[in-house]
């Protein structure tokens, strides 16, 4: 597991941290002990400020000791915090970091291993063509329908074609017949909610026997 390198947001003074921990489902607590969850610093503040908040229990000879070395120097290596020694304290705040972070982790979106599904490609027609196309082919981006639209610039000649679970689409015949020669037609496909850039081609007839007047010459 990485945790990120800086927890998010500023570092939040003791008495917001104490009044989070008092209030754990306030909206504005949220931030503060996720913040607290990842940060080393914090966390020591929190573990600190929940054990003052729940202390425990001594005797009252214990007490009188303690109070009667309040003040003095304290030998190295033997510093205490609200009782605990220092390297508990951070063993526990380490472990609260590591719950706190498997939380936040646990609480993020699953990612998807699976890999990007195949992108809505659109194959053919396209460019400049003898005559009009007699289907239209394409890719799907996975298990659903598409459906093809074929229209000009002007929007004066649209059509649109049934939803299909194929990568084909047969264009009618009638529908052929109405194309005209030297105009820019577009198509694409709609496929759940996705769109494909258009593709765009253009009829432009071969005059066989034109050409064949143009080879032979006068």
């Amino acid at each position: 597991m990485t945790l990120p390198a800086r927890p998010p947001g500023e570092h939040p003074r003791p008495e917001e941290i104490l009044r989070a921990l008092r209030s754990p489902d306030d909206p504005g607590s949220r931030p503060i002990l996720t913040h607290a969850a990842l940060c080393h610093a914090c966390a020591v503040e929190e573990v600190a400020i929940e054990a003052f908040g729940s202390p425990e229990p001594i005797a009252a000879r214990r007490l009188s000791a303690e109070w009667a070395r309040f003040g003095r120097a304290v030998p190295r290596g033997r510093v205490l915090v609200f009782g605990v020694r220092p390297a508990v304290l951070a063993l526990a705040a380490s472990l609260l970091l590591l719950i706190g972070a498997a939380v936040v982790l646990e609480r993020r979106p699953a990612e998807d291993t699976r890999g990007p599904a195949s992108a809505l490609q659109l194959l053919s027609p396209r460019g400049v063509l003898a005559e009009p196309p007699a289907e239209f082919d394409f890719v799907l981006p996975g298990p659903g329908r598409g459906r093809v639209m074929v229209f000009d610039a002007s929007q004066t000649y649209l059509w649109k074609s049934e939803p299909v679970r194929s990568g084909r689409v047969e264009f009618p015949l009638a529908e052929r017949s109405r194309l005209l020669p030297e105009v820019e037609y577009f198509w694409m496909v709609e496929a759940g909610g996705e769109v494909a850039p258009a593709q765009s081609f253009t009829i432009h007839p071969v005059d066989l026997a034109g050409d064949s007047a143009d080879r032979a010459g006068p």
